[in-house]
């Protein structure tokens, strides 16, 4: 034999030694395979939560927008309120002295009002309608 025992002992080792390392390289093959499957399920899951984030931030933009529109609407109306809380007053305290002093409550006043270009020729020509039950 051209082969010593020491040399056929080595090759059996070797041989053992293939053995196992395809084995573990079965094991890596599969490890490997489960990694990239949930690799893709989490690539998915990450994409339909990049999408869903869009969504909702567009919607929060959204809402955000409304809520400056309404607060600056509630300002203007709470303007427009405190206007009319001043004019008020200031009819009621006149209303007072009328009724107060009786030079004045005999004279007449005149008031001028800004001629402002109307948008519906038809109702100027009509005039201007008495309280809420006006005939139309």
């Amino acid at each position: 034999d051209i082969m010593t025992e020491d040399e056929r002992r080595e090759i059996e080792r070797l041989k053992d030694d293939i053995g196992g390392l395809r084995g573990e390289i079965g094991q890596m093959s599969t490890t490997l395979l489960d990694a990239q499957a949930q690799e893709a399920q989490l690539r998915t899951e990450s994409q339909r939560l990049l999408r869903e984030q869009q969504v909702t931030n567009d919607v929060l933009s959204k809402l955000q927008e409304e809520a400056r529109s309404e607060t600056e609407r509630g300002k203007m109306q709470m303007q427009e309120l405190e206007q009319q809380v001043a004019d008020l007053t200031a009819n009621l305290r006149m209303r007072q002295q009328f009724s107060e002093s009786a030079e004045l409550n005999n004279a007449q006043i005149f008031g001028t009002v800004e001629n402002t270009p109307s948008t519906n020729s038809r109702s100027s020509k009509r005039g201007k309608k008495k309280g809420r039950f006006a005939r139309r």
